[in-house]
């Protein structure tokens, strides 16, 4: 005759990391995509400038001029995407490793299994509260060698920027990344306010949906022109580096503590600080 076995206890859900090693992992985070937004910046100028552009890239200019332009702007954009991609990477564990230093100084040094546990736990939150301001970034990376003003038209699709300068050109970048906010207030609008009619009016006509789409716009318009001019001074009044930390830090201030909330209320069982 078997022995029954005993029931399992309950397994304690794992509290969440500490509210100040989140706090802390999400400042390394936001130097993290400031830096690399601004690295790639220096990158995609230097591949669209014609007197730095890669030697193995020099040859296809004359190709340009016999109609196959398209597919080798497709080429260039696919290179720009992976040369975004392998630049991150870097920066994504140097914050992991800077912030286990900020913990060392700041007394956090415990190396047992919990405290290990608690900092891999704050570096993955704090990601996570980052998260809209790093896919902002990474978008507006993506579209800006295809959009950038030094590609003038002309027969061949290599010939850029002679007459604008970088500090036109990461100008352009800053502004870049506010026409990126406005588009993704456009949709989160639209798609939000789709989730709100769907959940609470499930029998809303399409006229209600005519009616979020044009709101959607309205938002998006309202965006552009309240907050417009004031973006547009801030690189001239501060540098734009400068204006580049401050809008990303906006950003993280506007949709971070939500997010914060979301993930520190997903676990159960007592924080630490």
């Amino acid at each position: 005759m078997t022995k029954p076995k005993p029931a399992s206890l309950p397994t304690t859900p794992a509290p969440p990391p500490g509210l100040f090693s989140v706090l802390i992992m999400a400042g390394v985070w936001w130097c993290a995509v400031v830096a690399h937004f601004l690295v790639c910046g220096i990158c995609a100028y230097m591949v669209g400038n014609p007197a730095e552009v890669p030697f193995w890239l020099r040859p296809w200019d004359e190709l340009f001029q016999y109609g196959i332009s398209g597919f080798l702007s497709l080429l260039l954009m696919l290179v720009w995407w992976v040369i975004v991609a392998i630049v991150f990477m870097p920066f994504a564990f140097v914050a992991l490793y800077i912030g286990r230093g900020l913990f060392a100084v700041a007394g956090s040094a415990d190396r047992s299994a919990d405290k290990a546990a608690e900092r891999d736990d704050a570096y993955w939150h704090g990601l996570g509260v980052m998260t809209p301001v790093l896919i902002m970034a990474l978008l507006s990376l993506l579209i800006l060698p295809v959009q950038a003003p030094h590609h003038i038209d002309s027969e061949s699709g290599l010939e850029t920027a002679e007459q604008v300068s970088y500090a036109a050109f990461a100008e352009y970048q800053f502004l870049s990344m506010f026409a990126m906010f406005v588009i993704l207030a456009l949709f989160g609008t639209l798609f939000g306010g789709a989730a709100v009619v769907a959940t609470y009016m499930p029998d809303a006509g399409m006229v209600v949906f005519f009616l979020l789409i044009f709101f959607s716009i309205a938002v998006a318009i309202g965006l552009g022109l309240g907050i417009g001019p004031i973006v547009g001074e801030l690189p001239h009044r501060y540098g734009v580096y400068q204006a580049t930390a401050i809008a990303f830090a906006f950003l993280a201030l506007l949709t971070g503590p939500p997010i914060l909330l979301s993930l520190r209320g997903g676990k159960k069982g007592p924080a630490s600080v």
